[in-house]
């Protein structure tokens, strides 16, 4: 098992070392994604896409993560970003949406 306390403490040190590593931040917000704390996952998504703006993979998490928690209007806005950036499967999620 991973030892969840650890690896955040290890994102955070990266994060004060490297604050533009958007990687970072991306994986953060993974880990929150899995500890079901949603709010702090998607606030470490967006600063994944404020550092990079094409970053087609946070928008896709993140958008997928608002429909989780019922803001359906940000996160299918999130998924066609990720569409326009690359992530085809973003399109197929929009269409089962949209029916």
């Amino acid at each position: 098992m991973f030892d969840v306390e650890m690896m955040m403490r290890d994102y955070d040190k990266v994060n004060e070392l490297a604050p533009d590593f958007t990687f970072s931040y991306f994986n953060k917000a993974n880990i929150l994604c899995t500890q079901k704390d949603f709010n702090s996952a998607i606030s470490n998504y967006s600063k994944s896409i404020e550092i990079d703006h094409d970053f087609a993979e946070a928008y896709f998490n993140r958008g997928l993560t608002y429909l989780f928690i019922g803001e359906d209007t940000k996160g299918l806005a999130d998924l066609s970003k990720a569409g326009e950036l690359g992530i085809y499967k973003a399109y197929n999620l929009l269409q089962r949406f949209k029916k």
